[in-house]
C-alpha cells in the first residue's frame, strides 16, 4: 500500500492515508494497523485523515473498531487533521463525539515524558 505510512515513536503509532477509505481499502488498513498494534509499546494511535477526500460507512466502521479496540485496552486513539469530507461525513456519526480530534493542532497529550512525533514534528 503506497498511500499508507505508518510511524511509530514515543509511544505513538501515526497511521497516515492518501486516498478514499472504503470497503476495498478498510481490510488491508485493518491487517496492517494490527501488525503494527503488536509492539506493546504503542500506547496510542493517531490517523491523519487529511490526504482523504472520501470515506464511506465501511470506513466509519473501522475507525469505530479502533476506538472501541484501543479504549478496552486502556490505550488512546486519536484522529487528526480530517479533511473537509471526512469532517463533514464524521459529523454525521457518533465517532466524532466517541473519538478526540482537531483540524491542525496534535490534540494528545506528550506520552512518557515525550514531546515529539513519529516523523520528528513536536507534539504541542
Amino acid at each position: 500500500m503506497e498511500k499508507l505510512t505508518l510511524s511509530c515513536g514515543n509511544g505513538l503509532l501515526l497511521l497516515r492515508y492518501a486516498g478514499e477509505i472504503t470497503l476495498e481499502i478498510t481490510g488491508e488498513l485493518k491487517r496492517q494497523l494490527d501488525e503494527a498494534l503488536r509492539d506493546d509499546s504503542v500506547q496510542a494511535v493517531v490517523i491523519d485523515l487529511s490526504g482523504v477526500p472520501f470515506m464511506d460507512s465501511s470506513g466509519i466502521g473501522f475507525l469505530v473498531s479502533i476506538n472501541t479496540r484501543m479504549r478496552s485496552s486502556g490505550r488512546s486513539f486519536y484522529l487528526y487533521r480530517l479533511s473537509p469530507a471526512v469532517e463533514k461525513t464524521l459529523g454525521w456519526s457518533s465517532c466524532s463525539t466517541s473519538s478526540r480530534f482537531s483540524r491542525t493542532n496534535p490534540p494528545w497529550p506528550p506520552l512518557a515524558g515525550k514531546g515529539r512525533l513519529p516523523d520528528g514534528r513536536a507534539a504541542r
